[in-house]
């Protein structure tokens, strides 16, 4: 079945190629028949003449060799001429990206003296803060170890105690053996013969053993006390560790409130600065205005003054006007008042000057005066 299918294949391609065979070779054959006679057309007297071409119309061989050097000339200079342009333009690319390189090699220089300056800032606080705290666990262990050699101390004298007491008791069993010894020799001697010390000798061995069981309770009572003390030391040095470890977080708490308290008296500082320069100019301000004020003030009473200083002295020997008097004496007592305060401001002003930092008390006081 496939074989068949493949044969009928086969056959369609064949026929499909004969076809556009046949369809190339017609139109290789209607090329080929195209020409200029073909277009001639046969009348009733000859061939129309109109279509074919003279020999006027056909250009001169010289002209069209001198046009063709011509444009090989210009074809010459524009290749020249694209030639310059190309040249000039890659040296401006060159140039343009070795500015633009440099550029970004400066830029990229400063960047990174920028890090490593940064980096080297951070290196420097970060050893300060270890080596503050290095300090701070050095005092915390120095002080554990004055602890421990104190505790070590009393363990010592314990233990000192404790091995006096086995060389007691095995001094005390050496003798115990020796009088056993001795003891079953004596009864090896005299084993008929009943002795009054063998009595004696007995009620001594059980004093003996009477003596070596409390001396065992009392190791045992010493050994309970040594291990008792041994867990307060246990617990004393685990409270001492949290104690150092709370000193440790409030003096890091304290540092951090220390910082942060510079920060703000830094800040109240640099304000009150601010403000008191505010102060003095506004102050400066003032008395230039009041100076300007007194003297146009001065000049004015001056003016009246010798206006009237003539009709002063008829009037005050003839009618006794006392209001232009009056007026003066005002003018003086403004003019004193006015004194003063440019005094009281430029005292103010000195203080400033001298206490900036106690910059609020000053400002209560001048508004209370």
């Amino acid at each position: 079945m496939f074989g068949f299918m493949d044969v009928i294949e086969k056959r369609i391609d064949s026929i499909a190629d004969e076809a556009e065979e046949e369809l190339i070779s017609e139109e290789i054959k209607e090329i080929r028949r195209y020409a200029l006679s073909n277009q001639l057309r046969a009348g009733f007297f000859g061939q129309d003449a109109c279509v074919q071409t003279d020999e006027s119309e056909l250009p001169n061989i010289k002209i069209l060799a001198a046009n063709t050097a011509e444009l090989m000339k210009e074809m010459n200079m524009f290749k020249e001429d694209t030639e310059k342009k190309l040249k000039i333009i890659c040296l401006q690319y060159e140039t343009k990206l070795q500015d633009e390189s440099n550029a970004l090699y400066a830029s990229m220089k400063d960047k990174i003296k920028n890090m490593e300056n940064c980096h080297k800032e951070k290196l420097s606080v970060l050893r300060r803060s270890y080596q503050q705290q290095l300090s701070d666990a050095m005092q915390v262990i120095k002080a554990s170890y004055k602890n421990k050699e104190e505790t070590d101390l009393v363990c010592d004298v314990i233990d000192g105690r404790v091995k006096d007491l086995l060389n007691e008791l095995q001094e005390k069993n050496l003798k115990i053996e020796w009088m056993v010894e001795q003891l079953k020799k004596y009864e090896i001697g005299s084993e008929g013969v009943e002795d009054p010390e063998k009595s004696r000798l007995k009620s001594e061995n059980e004093k003996l053993k009477d003596n070596i069981d409390s001396l065992h309770v009392e190791l045992e009572e010493v050994h309970r006390v040594l291990e008792s003390k041994e867990q307060r030391l246990a617990l004393d040095m685990a409270q001492l560790k949290s104690e150092a470890d709370d000193s440790k977080k409030a003096l890091q708490m304290l540092t951090g409130e220390h910082e942060q308290l510079k920060m703000q008296l830094n800040l109240e500082r640099e304000s009150g600065r601010e403000k008191i320069k505010q102060i003095k100019e506004e102050m400066e301000k003032e008395i230039a205005c009041i100076e300007a004020s007194r003297m146009k003030e001065k000049a004015a009473t001056d003016k009246t003054f010798e206006r009237q200083k003539p009709a002063e002295t008829t009037t005050m020997e003839l009618a006794g006007d006392t209001e232009l008097v009056q007026k003066i004496k005002e003018h003086r007592k403004t003019e004193a008042m006015q004194k003063k305060e440019i005094e009281r401001y430029n005292n103010v002003l000195k203080e400033y000057s001298t206490c900036s930092f106690h910059f609020p008390l000053l400002f209560l006081c001048y508004q209370a005066q």
